[in-house]
């Protein structure tokens, strides 16, 4: 009986990703939109992360562990960061949120209790 688990969806499963359309021609990793307040926007930006992180907690993958790059990438092409020239609340909180969990990370690693 093989151990290989199905791959996952990412780009269905996630909230704030899709796949393109046509079909076959990549990934939005990063669809959101601000609310206009940017402590909403923060707390929207926590949620999210938090979703991913939730996400690739419960399917460990190399590609699930990546993404992080690809949907950086897309942040900053977003039209509303473009035209602002930074990026909003939504990516500053959903950054600062990851950056928190893999410094907690980063300390066990330190530790040896990884």
């Amino acid at each position: 009986m093989s151990t290989r688990t199905k791959p996952t969806q990412f780009a269905r499963d996630l909230s704030f990703m899709s796949l393109k359309i046509p079909r076959g021609t990549g990934i939005d990793y990063w669809i959101v939109e601000g609310t206009g307040g940017y402590g909403t926007d923060c707390d929207k930006g926590h949620e999210l992360a938090l979703e991913l992180l939730s996400y690739v907690a419960q399917h460990p993958s190399y590609g699930n562990a990546t993404l992080l790059a690809s949907i950086v990438g897309c942040m900053i092409t977003r039209h509303e960061v473009q035209e602002k020239g930074r990026l909003t609340g939504i990516e500053i909180a959903f950054l600062n949120r990851v950056s928190l969990h893999a410094a907690t990370a980063a300390r066990f690693i330190g530790r040896g209790d990884l």
